[in-house]
């Protein structure tokens, strides 16, 4: 039987069926979206799931979570429950959790919904009043809430499951986890479980970088005075108080909404990026790299840093070039002097040759006088 099931697979992917699967829940209409047509079609793509090969080639198809994603506006509860299904399991798969988190900003639009996850929430809370497929729904919804909190990147990463989970309290779902406790149903109750004791996990977790057993995420006062306390008296308290300055001066009307959504996008991707410049989440932000402009100001603090050593290495230059002026002047004037006394030496030297010689020529006379005198002498005494 897995034999067939595995040549039945194979054969159904050479004849390209996938595409046809795909197509079809493109281009269905209303009629058929809300029929059980529809629920088989997304039953024949979960079963294709549930083999490895088929697995592989829907997760390989780059439009395929996309469009099953899409499935999610309809009101047949069981093709919602197998869509959930398909996305938790997709979610568990290497590469799968970032398609889904793709996947959903697409179903966002498609959907028309003012944020992500916002249609799921809305199921989450809505009552019906069929307990069976209320509980069946919601437990499906709050497994793929779990999966999309702690697999993929959230496994281990406390800033990514903080950011996923505060979009979804953001949109509410404390209060209706708590609704959803009467209807006491032990599988939703596990989910709900679950979802509660991570959380608690997560802010005892982050409570610890600030030396507390509680931070209370709601307040913005008692989180304010925590970042202030932690920054307090280190570099970058001026940069805190320069983007407290900036946000005074923030549009604070509806039509300043845009500029907050920015900013808090652009913390995000401060706080969600890896060192590889990587969001495990979708990148809300065309060409954003937290790591680039990292790299940036460390390019400017070097830049700064040498120019400041350039400064000081023009001002010692001066000061050497100075000195050097100086010493030209000393060695100038050192050599006006020596010339000086080489001229003076110079005509002394001439001045002594010159009395030599006429002293010389008056030795020379003295001594012909004096050979005259004793010539004159010696005459006379004859």
């Amino acid at each position: 039987m897995l034999c067939v099931s595995l040549r039945f697979v194979t054969r159904f992917i050479e004849l390209d069926g996938l595409t046809c699967l795909l197509n079809f829940l493109r281009s269905m209409d209303f009629e058929t979206g809300e029929s059980r047509v529809h629920t088989s079609v997304i039953g024949c793509i979960k079963a294709l799931m549930n083999n490895s090969q088929g697995r592989a080639h829907v997760l390989a198809h780059p439009q395929s979570i996309n469009t099953i994603s899409q499935s999610l506006r309809t009101e047949n509860i069981k093709t919602k429950v197998a869509v959930l299904e398909i996305l938790g399991a997709v979610c568990l798969v290497p590469g799968g959790h970032k398609k889904v988190l793709q996947a959903m900003a697409h179903y966002q639009k498609y959907a028309a919904e003012r944020t992500r996850f916002q249609t799921l929430l809305n199921e989450l809370d809505r009552s019906t009043g069929r307990y069976r497929d209320e509980v069946s729904l919601k437990t499906a919804i709050m497994s793929f809430i779990n999966a999309v909190l702690n697999a993929g990147a959230g496994e281990d990463n406390l800033e990514f499951r903080l950011h996923l989970r505060y979009e979804f309290l953001m949109l509410g779902i404390q209060p209706v986890i708590d609704k959803l406790r009467e209807h006491e149903n032990a599988t939703l109750d596990r989910h709900l479980d679950f979802f509660e004791m991570v959380r608690n996990e997560d802010d005892s977790e982050l409570a610890k970088r600030f030396d507390l057993n509680h931070v209370d995420t709601k307040s913005a006062g008692a989180m304010f005075e925590l970042i202030k306390k932690k920054l307090n008296h280190s570099d970058s308290y001026p940069h805190l108080l320069s983007i407290l300055q900036h946000c005074l001066q923030m549009p604070y009307k509806r039509s300043g909404l845009q500029h907050w959504q920015l900013l808090d996008r652009i913390l995000q991707q401060i706080v969600l990026q890896d060192d590889k410049g990587e969001d495990p989440d979708l990148a809300p932000l065309d060409n954003f790299s937290v790591k680039n402009i990292i790299r940036m100001l460390v390019n400017e603090n070097e830049v700064k840093q040498w120019r400041e050593q350039a400064e000081k290495f023009r001002k010692d230059h001066a000061e050497l070039m100075a000195k050097l002026e100086k010493k030209e002047r000393e060695c100038e004037t050192k050599t006006q002097e020596k010339d000086d006394m080489m001229k003076t030496l110079n005509k002394m030297k001439d001045k002594l040759q010159r009395e030599g010689v006429e002293l010389r020529s008056a030795r020379e006379q003295v001594l012909d006088l004096s050979s005259r005198i004793t010539d004159i002498s010696v005459s006379s005494s004859f």
